[in-house]
């Protein structure tokens, strides 16, 4: 209801605006001011335009918020079929359209924006964000960097060296991709994506104590995440901790009952101990 509310709002206001600058211009029309009545209408029809196009943006924006990309790019492209220079649109277009997996149309529409104004950082950001999950992680990569140089708010900034430091992992340049874990994490140090990240690729290169130290960093922050509980178990399962192991194998069960790898895991850690007795049995 509220954004029901608030996009009426938007359309009232245009209404009322393009009213008083009708009013005025015909004034000047009356008095045989001619020339700057055409001035007038061309101003007052300019900010119309600008605040329609403002309001099927909101509207679209509303869309993309319930997940429904089509009534979103539709909104969206009549937003820039009011104002073709609206470079946030086009931007906003892009997204939705990677989302509905049109990649190569979200790529021209990031491009179209960055033309319209290139330091509009969000272009940059999420033509990055395409083009990894388009697989082309070194332009990705590329995209990022700018991103960052044009970002100033703490929480833009923690979101880019994450999405850098994945794409960097993609491209298996490990310690590139801890350099933006760990900046994520000094500039946000509650951002638990960059924890597991970082624990995943220390897991990985066998700094199991690392790894175990940022799992727990999660759990601390979100003990609701089951995958931390379960990446943690099986951190104690290599350091042969059995009943540590078991205990988080539990955790990440009570909290998602259809985690099958935590109850394999789980059974194996249970028959570690039984396995000599078997063989000997097996021995006879």
């Amino acid at each position: 209801m509220l954004r029901i509310l608030l996009t009426v709002g938007c359309l009232l206001s245009v209404q009322g605006s393009l009213a008083d600058c009708n009013d005025e211009a015909e004034r000047a029309q009356r008095e045989g001011r001619i020339d700057e009545s055409l001035a007038i209408l061309d101003t007052c029809l300019a900010g119309g335009l600008g605040t329609v196009a403002r309001s099927y943006l909101l509207i679209g924006i509303a869309h993309y918020s319930q997940d429904d990309q089509a009534a979103a790019i539709a909104n969206f492209t009549r937003a820039i079929e009011t104002v073709p220079t609206y470079f946030v649109a086009w931007t906003d277009r892009g997204l939705s359209k990677a989302l509905d997996r049109d990649y190569d149309g979200a790529i021209a529409d990031f491009n179209h924006a960055i033309e319209l104004h290139a330091d509009h950082m969000q272009a940059w950001y999420f033509r990055g964000y395409t083009r990894a999950r388009m697989g082309d992680h070194r332009s990705a990569i590329a995209d990022y960097t700018k991103a960052l140089s044009l970002a100033h708010e703490d929480l833009a900034l923690t979101w880019i060296h994450y999405k850098r430091g994945r794409a960097h992992l993609a491209q298996g340049d490990i310690e590139d991709a801890i350099t933006d874990f760990d900046a994520a994490i000094d500039i946000d140090p509650g951002f638990t994506k960059a924890y597991f990240a970082r624990g995943a690729v220390l897991e990985r290169n066998d700094d199991i104590e690392g790894a175990l130290a940022d799992y727990t960093h999660v759990i601390q922050l979100d003990p609701g995440d089951p995958d931390a509980w379960y990446k943690r178990g099986t951190i104690y399962k290599r350091k042969r901790i059995d009943h540590l192991a078991i205990r988080d194998y539990d955790h990440a069960l009570e909290i998602d009952p259809h985690m099958t790898k935590a109850y394999a895991s789980r059974s194996i850690v249970y028959m570690v101990p039984i396995l000599p007795v078997l063989f000997i049995v097996m021995l006879g």
